[in-house]
């Protein structure tokens, strides 16, 4: 069963013909120094089709709920006040999100980071007031 979490891809690759999307290619995300997975999955419309490679690590019990609260506390940073603290956002989207019962759970931190990352991303790179246009050593910090 593959399930799809809208905002939270961050690898894809989509194979063109005519100017229309005919399939998308799907990887593993265990892409590391030490370990690099390559199964994977081709999506062509509401079919999956598994590649001929297996995964060569174990399976990560929680990993669809971390997924869930990492496109959700993206979501909600893009779309709040940008001078809303990240960590109230992840705690808000940890409570929408994460059951008593539930266990494996990412690092509030870790959620915090991706915040202020993408924030950073977001973040126009000169002030429209100020002028800081061309200034060295001026940090943005949200």
């Amino acid at each position: 069963m593959y399930t799809i979490v809208e905002n939270a891809s961050q690898r894809v690759d989509e194979n063109w013909s005519a100017k229309k999307a005919t399939s998308t290619f799907w990887t593993c995300s265990v892409r590391g120094r030490t370990m690099m997975c390559r199964a994977s999955v081709t999506q062509k419309g509401e079919d999956f089709t598994p590649g001929d490679a297996e995964h060569v690590h174990p399976s990560d019990p929680g990993l669809l709920l971390k997924v869930k609260l990492a496109a959700s506390t993206r979501t909600i940073a893009e779309t709040s006040d940008i001078f809303r603290p990240a960590m109230d956002i992840v705690k808000d989207s940890m409570t929408a999100h994460v059951e008593p019962d539930d266990f494996c759970l990412p690092k509030p931190s870790l959620l915090k980071r991706a915040v202020n990352s993408n924030r950073q991303n977001c973040a126009p790179r000169s002030h429209p007031i100020l002028n800081l246009r061309g200034k060295q050593g001026i940090m943005w910090r949200y």
